[in-house]
């Protein structure tokens, strides 16, 4: 009999340790859900409860996900039209620098050209109020001809012809046939000049 009692008591020691141990988790559970420790009680209620509701954070989930690959090609289109803009501004800064340079070069040029005039202008000066002879002299030995036509060209006629007059016959001759053919393009005549020799 003390066998069977035995026998009994363990079973009923058993059972009591059984339901502490049940009560124990129960009561754990219990404590975790009320206190929301470690947010127990938001992802208790953020278990699915029903296959209907599994479904649905499994379709929400996926409505994020295609969103979210809207998001990343929306980006990728945005990150290529900046890329297509940022080479249209390269090339248009290349246009614009190497038109800066023309401008630059063309200025320069203008400053050679308004030299240039301020030296013909000198020496329009200087050939109009020069002995015929003397200037007949010295246009003679001038090897470069559009020089010599440049001046006789732009100086007062009166003084012209008397310089042409007091040269060799045969250069004189080849110069008014020079003159004649360049003059095509518009004399400058020291009147037409609009700047002053210093």
């Amino acid at each position: 009999m003390d066998e069977v009692k035995k026998e009994k008591d363990r079973k009923g020691i058993g059972f009591l340790i059984f339901v502490a141990i049940i009560l124990a988790v129960l009561v754990t559970f219990a404590a975790l859900f009320i206190f929301d420790i470690a947010g127990f009680r938001h992802r208790i209620k953020s278990l699915p409860t029903s296959t209907q509701d599994a479904d649905k954070q499994a379709s929400d989930e996926e409505e994020q996900m295609d969103e979210i690959k809207e998001q990343r090609e929306l980006l990728e289109q945005q990150r290529e039209e900046l890329q297509q803009k940022n080479s249209e501004l390269d090339q248009r800064e290349n246009t614009i620098a190497e038109k800066e340079k023309q401008i630059e070069e063309k200025l320069k040029e203008l400053e050679e050209l308004i030299g240039d005039e301020k030296k013909l202008k000198k020496l329009i000066k200087l050939y109009n109020e020069m002995d015929a002879a003397n200037a007949a002299a010295i246009l003679e030995q001038i090897e470069e001809r559009g020089i010599v036509i440049e001046i006789l060209s732009n100086i007062k006629s009166d003084q012209a012809a008397e310089i042409l007059s007091e040269m060799d016959a045969n250069i004189a001759a080849d110069l008014t046939i020079e003159m004649n053919e360049w003059g095509g393009g518009e004399a400058v005549n020291e009147d037409s000049l609009d700047f002053e020799v210093e």
